[in-house]
């Protein structure tokens, strides 16, 4: 498949402001998120891809849409594939987030497929009671393969991961956002220059359970 005809496919990538290459759909359909940015003091309260900067443009919400609607395509996975596998790293979701278990099962599809580049997958779709995206990929057998980092997102700000979040997905990497900036692991959003820029490349790093960014 050529470059061209992939990105005709899946509406082609993004371009996040501190990543070479990644991929985002529109936050109307976070699931999680969507409820979230209702509720005071949670991370998607004030939500910096919902309407918010360059995500307000009418070719950046173009391209979200045509990749939201290209998900159920028959050719989406070789599409993808054809996108990523020169890349050395690659952002799933710098807006938006995992829509269901199969689109999670075809974004590890398309990981395995490109084994020399990083995958890093920051999601809220997961629940420490009731049935999750996250949750159900897992009881399913889903597999998350070694070039593809899951890293799972607290969902109220200065919120940490705990000995029941870490035991009920156990090899998961998480995140937290805080509004004190000692605690803060992420350089780029101190310093606002790109992962590259700082040498950092923690948020894909399964090594790294715990990566802690500043509040937008």
């Amino acid at each position: 498949m050529l470059v061209k005809e992939a990105a005709a496919i899946v509406g082609g990538l993004s371009k996040p402001e501190k990543v070479t290459r990644g991929y985002g759909i529109p936050t109307v359909h976070c699931i999680t998120g969507s409820k979230l940015r209702d509720i005071e003091g949670s991370v998607c309260e004030d939500c910096y891809a919902h309407e918010r900067g360059r995500y307000r443009m009418k070719v950046v919400k173009n391209a979200q849409k045509a990749r939201h609607k290209s998900l159920s395509h028959p050719q989406w996975k070789k599409a993808m594939v054809t996108l990523i596998r020169r890349l050395l790293r690659f952002r799933w979701h710098d807006s938006g987030d995992v829509q269901s278990v199969k689109h999670l099962k075809n974004m590890a599809a398309v990981a395995e497929e490109t084994p020399e580049t990083e995958h890093w997958v920051p999601s809220k779709e997961w629940a420490l009671d009731g049935p999750s995206i996250i949750g159900r990929f897992l009881d399913k057998g889903g597999k998350i393969p070694p070039n593809m980092n899951v890293r799972l997102s607290m969902h109220m700000v200065d919120e940490y991961p705990t000995k029941r979040h870490t035991e009920a997905f156990p090899g998961m990497t998480w995140s937290a956002v805080t509004r004190d900036e000692s605690k803060v692991t992420c350089p780029s959003t101190l310093n606002h220059k790109s992962c590259e820029e700082n040498n950092c490349s923690k948020c894909w790093n399964r090594s790294v359970p715990l990566v802690v960014y500043k509040k937008h």
